[in-house]
């Protein structure tokens, strides 16, 4: 997965304000995978993360379901 599609993803959690204690908790990733910027989430995190999100991924574009 391309790290544009990481930095949507976290862009998106960011301007949320969602918490990253609770993401972790929800979808099971570690907490330091959310605080890096050098993180590329694998095809299986990001599902994790879509899917408690509730977000749908059309062409590596991130959409609000």
């Amino acid at each position: 997965m391309n790290m544009n599609i990481t930095k949507r993803v976290m862009d998106y959690i960011k301007e949320k304000g969602l918490s990253v204690d609770e993401l972790t908790k929800a979808t099971g990733i570690a907490k330091e995978r959310f605080c890096s910027d050098q993180t590329v989430f694998s095809a299986d995190e990001f599902m994790r993360i879509c899917c408690y999100l509730q977000l749908l991924l059309e062409l590596g574009v991130v959409a609000v379901a």
